[in-house]
């Protein structure tokens, strides 16, 4: 893979979500990109108690609650994406789920900031391209109007990731049941470790739609429960990517 060229794409999608496989080829196509579907796990009917991967007690540890079929669905679905990136010839790879909205420099800047990954020698495993906002970061390059930061605190939504393989195959390693919807392992596993980094504004934001995939949110007092367990579990993540920001922890990138 050259400097100058787009790193290859990955688009996450249910096999029978025809529409949005038709709104974001569309996209792909005017832009003359390069891209492979790959069929998302279909959470919709499972069983979430009988799922082989699954660990209800640390969901019930962090969340107060159980994880829905949509939700193992979507971990599944970035696990079998991070075997296809860990076992190519490929040494970073975008990965986008299919409600993704390319901006109108999504693909040039993202052309730019991975030639800079590449020339760089500091480590990364994950640029999350669609946050929403940004809580304890360091800006370490410009691009533009984009800003590529090391995130402290790694931002939630798994919408648009660009992987290196380093960090899918470190991902792939480290990685055994599924207690946490994938986002929220993320924010965990990249928080600790300062290895993910984001842009903003985002480069492929979410469309908005209603998921096509029913993620069975809890209600009433376990909502409560819910809410509460997870502020009390990201207190330390938080005083983590404080103490990293403080410490100048984070890349040293030309601006």
């Amino acid at each position: 893979m050259r400097d100058t060229e787009m790193p290859p794409i990955y688009i996450i999608s249910l096999h029978d979500a025809y529409e949005r496989r038709r709104a974001i080829s569309a996209q792909m196509s005017a832009l003359g990109l390069d891209y492979r579907f790959v069929d998302a796990f279909d959470g919709r009917e499972l069983v979430v108690e009988e799922h082989a991967n699954y660990d209800p007690d640390i969901t019930d540890t962090f969340l107060g609650r159980h994880l829905s079929g949509g939700e193992i669905g979507c971990y599944e679905s970035h696990v079998s994406v991070a075997k296809e990136l860990a076992t190519s010839s490929y040494e970073m790879a975008l990965v986008l789920e299919d409600d993704a909205i390319m901006t109108k420099d999504a693909a040039h800047t993202l052309v730019r900031i991975a030639e800079r990954l590449r020339q760089s020698k500091q480590a990364w495993d994950i640029v999350n391209l669609a946050p929403a906002a940004l809580k304890y970061s360091s800006v370490i390059a410009k691009f533009g109007a984009y800003h590529l930061y090391r995130a402290h605190y790694f931002p939630t939504l798994t919408t648009a990731l660009l992987w290196s393989k380093s960090g899918a195959t470190a991902f792939l390693n480290d990685h055994s049941a599924i207690g946490l919807p994938i986002d929220e392992y993320f924010r965990i596993r990249f928080t600790q470790n300062n290895r993910g980094l984001a842009v903003l504004p985002p480069l492929f934001p979410p469309s908005g739609a209603e998921s096509d995939i029913d993620l069975g949110a809890s209600f009433g007092r376990r909502q409560k429960l819910s809410f509460w367990r997870k502020q009390v579990s990201r207190t330390p993540l938080r005083i983590r990517a404080i103490r990293s920001k403080i410490n100048g922890v984070f890349d040293n990138f030309a601006l």
